[in-house]
């Protein structure tokens, strides 16, 4: 049950002394603050306990650092969820400048509180961190209780109550908390349609099962404020596949986001109660939920916006996905601003019902993509064994892109004036491969270029003796030796 009073605290570990300061001055001045040090106990499911947390509380504060909005840090987490419950309505303190700090778009366009000098404060001493700390403090208080605020939020809750909202973030939390880096290039084709008044007004990204668009969309969304609204489906969540619940989603968290909608939306459900919208159709649902108050609400100038819904093809029926025939039929209807972002497989149920839209393909051989793969494990390396690791793997990686000659060429005048440890390196994983090959070639004979892309054997001898050629200043040295030795063995 919601308690009005209480207000979800999210931290880092980090900040947990400041945390502390915030949560006595909030007890003090009659609320009750949620934080999980205390409320978590060993053998609860954190994230359904955080979730219930967020859900039975009357207001959310966010203490945002560097270290408490760094990728995969359960703060992210926290707002994800927050951001579902409560449309965004979040309360931002800052406990570092701001531009050290990732502030997810999501609650960047609220109002925050500018609390990056605490530490400074403390250090001249009790009187003047007090004074300091209980004026900062005061506006927080002034804003928990702000009428506006509070009708907004009532809003918000009124909504949830007259709509069957089901927003999955176990989804997202996922993915939030995986690596992720690159599709920049994607980011920008994404822009870039947005902002052309000429273009469709829908755009599919499509691509293989595990080439990263579930990744990138949940990215886009959190941290990309021309966001209007983001939904995740799932085939093992039939719950959130329901067409008419899902629109309904929809116009719940359109409403979060745009005020005057809201208020639009609100007027529209007060005529009719609840048992009516179950009587409508998709069609009917989306005309009176979304196009006609959203329509009546925001009719000048406004910035473009979208709604990203990942993994169309697996709302509903997989064959007739009625959800993608009301979004193709309906999606011209919406204001020239809002646009529609599909990211989904390439299937018949989506592909039929999205002609005209933009389309662009996450191909798992095009260049922008295995750049990005690239960049991923050269992340990934450095984040585990160090950049000096990162450094070496990196430079013994080729551009798939070019051809088996341009590759190996270009491996060939990269080793010429690369650092002696490159070289090394080079050395060692040539030594494995031609071991490897002389032992085979002893059994097999030329029948064992058969088993490589390159199978003309004078252009391997090429490329392993342009190598040797490369590493001469380890002439003498016994495993560069061994490496000559083997390569005359093998070429002649």
């Amino acid at each position: 049950m919601k308690d009005e009073n209480q207000v979800f605290v999210s931290y880092g570990h980090v900040e947990e002394e400041m945390c502390k300061d915030i949560c006595a001055y909030l007890s003090g001045n009659g609320f009750k603050p949620w934080v999980d040090t205390s409320k978590l106990q060993h053998g609860m499911l954190w994230r359904d306990e955080i979730r219930k947390g967020i859900e039975d509380s009357g207001q959310v504060v966010a203490l945002l650092s560097a270290y408490s909005t760094r990728d995969r840090g359960v703060c992210l987490d926290e707002i994800s969820i927050a951001v579902g419950v409560t449309g965004g309505n979040i309360h931002t303190i800052l406990l570092q400048e701001e531009n050290i700090i990732n502030v997810p778009p999501t609650i960047g366009f609220e109002q925050w509180f500018d609390m990056s000098d605490w530490k400074k404060k403390k250090a001249e001493g009790d009187q003047a961190y007090n004074e300091w700390f209980k004026a900062k403090m005061d506006d927080v208080i002034r804003r928990l209780r702000d009428p506006e605020h509070v009708e907004k939020y009532g809003q918000i809750t009124e909504l949830r109550m007259k709509l069957n909202v089901q927003y999955a973030v176990g989804r997202q939390q996922k993915l939030l908390n995986e690596h992720y880096t690159g599709r920049k290039w994607l980011g920008e084709k994404i822009d870039a349609w947005l902002e052309d008044p000429n273009a469709p007004r829908r755009c599919l990204v499509t691509g293989a099962p595990g080439v990263g668009k579930s990744a990138f969309a949940v990215h886009y969304a959190h941290y990309n404020p021309k966001t209007a609204a983001a939904l995740f489906f799932s085939a093992d969540m039939p719950n959130y596949n329901d067409p008419c619940v899902v629109i309904q989603t929809l116009a719940y968290l359109l409403a979060c986001r745009l005020s005057a909608y809201r208020k639009s939306l609100l007027w529209e459900l007060n005529q009719e109660d609840r048992t009516t919208l179950a009587k409508l159709t998709e069609k009917e649902l989306f005309d009176k939920l979304i196009t006609r108050p959203l329509s009546q609400a925001i009719n000048g100038d406004h910035p473009a916006m979208c709604i990203i819904l990942d993994g169309l093809e697996e709302c509903g029926d997989p064959q007739k996905n009625t959800l993608a025939k009301t979004i193709a039929r309906y999606a011209d209807s919406l204001p020239w601003w809002l646009h529609i972002l599909i990211v989904a497989r390439d299937v018949p149920a989506v592909k039929n019902y999205t002609k005209n839209a933009l389309r662009i393909e996450m191909r798992g051989e095009d260049k922008n993509n295995l750049e990005d793969i690239r960049a991923y494990y050269r992340e990934a390396l450095e984040e585990k064994f160090g950049p000096r690791v990162a450094f070496l793997v990196d430079g013994e990686s080729e551009d798939k892109s070019k051809s088996w000659v341009e590759r190996k060429g270009a491996t060939v005048e990269r080793l010429k004036t690369a650092t002696r440890d490159e070289k090394i390196l080079a050395l060692a994983d040539k030594l494995s491969n031609i071991r490897s090959t002389a032992r085979d070639y002893l059994v097999l004979g030329d029948e064992v270029w058969q088993r490589f892309n390159q199978k003309d054997k004078e252009m391997q001898g090429w490329y392993y003796k342009g190598v040797a050629e490369a590493l001469k200043e380890f002439k003498g040295h016994i495993y560069y030796e061994e490496y000559v030795m083997l390569c005359e063995r093998v070429f002649g």
